[in-house]
């Protein structure tokens, strides 16, 4: 029985072919062309936008940059697959971050549950 690896755990032929088809699905998708780069430079225009106003609206100055990373990424994916963004604040995007939140508590429970520690398989992270 043939046994799947899937993109990070997977060598040889399978690897080549699952390259090939990855590769030119994000290139189908726009990814490495000059419309790509263009929807990021405008994302980081967004997100230095509302880190300007997280600031201002802070007490303290201090503000937590890990979700409008997470925000900024996710905007820039949804660009790619649903072209078209949305603004940090609005309902939806609040949604899909809980959304995605989930999946990954999900995702680790499972790998736990299931005895891999992806981290630990990779020799830079020991």
């Amino acid at each position: 029985m043939n046994k799947v690896s899937g993109i990070i755990f997977n060598s040889g032929p399978e690897w080549k072919e699952l390259r090939r088809f990855t590769s030119k699905t994000l290139k189908d998708l726009g990814i490495g062309k000059n419309t790509s780069e263009e929807i990021i430079l405008e994302e980081c225009s967004f997100m230095k936008k509302e880190i300007k106003q997280l600031i201002e609206e802070s007490d303290s100055g201090l503000i937590d940059l890990d979700l409008l990373f997470n925000k900024a990424a996710l905007n820039v994916i949804w660009h790619f697959t649903g072209g078209e963004r949305f603004e940090y604040r609005d309902k939806r995007m609040q949604s899909l971050i809980k959304f995605l939140e989930c999946f990954v508590i999900i995702g680790q429970d499972l790998l736990q549950e299931l005895g891999i520690d992806i981290l630990n398989s990779y020799k830079s992270f020991h």
